[in-house]
């Protein structure tokens, strides 16, 4: 049995038909149709081996260049008036707000306390009151990309939680295909 490949060693070693025939040595039909067959699937399997890996690789390199773009965008905000700037580019409840922003994490985290409640549009209880506690918004950089996102922290809309980058997808502000898309102007609500 010596000279035979590992799998045809196995198949030699369990089946009762001489070595040599399962090497293809013999000239009888069956120990080359026999052969021919093991070696069809040993390729096979071989073949489906390198497809996986492939797969896994594209997985990586999407969730990589993911990441990359989040991260790019967060980098460029870097102060709270480019947050301030970036609320009323990505939704009109931000129009005429006058927002004040504080950095709580430089480029990722921001704090943002409007001078009036948003007028442009309304989110109202049952009484009619100001209901903004947890109304979630987009914010838009000067590239007129979505870059981020804000949640309200009180009812009366004044305050908000404003993230940056990969950050606004991890909070639930924003989906995953929604940070980096472009946005020709504010949106409506």
């Amino acid at each position: 049995m010596k000279g035979l490949p590992s799998d045809l060693h196995a198949v030699a070693t369990v089946n009762p038909v001489p070595p040599d025939t399962v090497a293809g040595q013999r000239a009888s039909v069956q120990a080359r149709e026999l052969r021919a067959r093991l070696l069809a699937r040993t390729e096979q399997t071989r073949s489906v081996r390198r497809r996986l890996p492939r797969r896994g690789l594209a997985l990586v390199v999407a969730v990589v260049a993911a990441l990359i773009v989040g991260s790019a965008i967060g980098a460029r905000l870097l102060t709270g008036s480019d947050v301030e700037r970036y609320l009323p580019q990505g939704s009109l409840a931000f129009s005429g707000t006058q927002p004040k922003c504080t950095a709580i994490e430089s480029g990722i985290a921001y704090r943002c306390r409007l001078a009036r409640s948003p007028t442009k549009m309304t989110v109202t209880d049952a009484d009619g009151r100001p209901a903004f506690k947890g109304a979630k918004f987009g914010t838009v950089d000067d590239d007129r990309r979505v870059n981020g996102g804000c949640i309200s922290l009180n009812t009366a809309g004044t305050e908000w939680a404003c993230y940056i980058g990969q950050r606004a997808v991890s909070e639930g502000i924003l989906d995953p295909g929604v940070l980096g898309q472009k946005q020709e102007g504010p949106a409506g609500g």
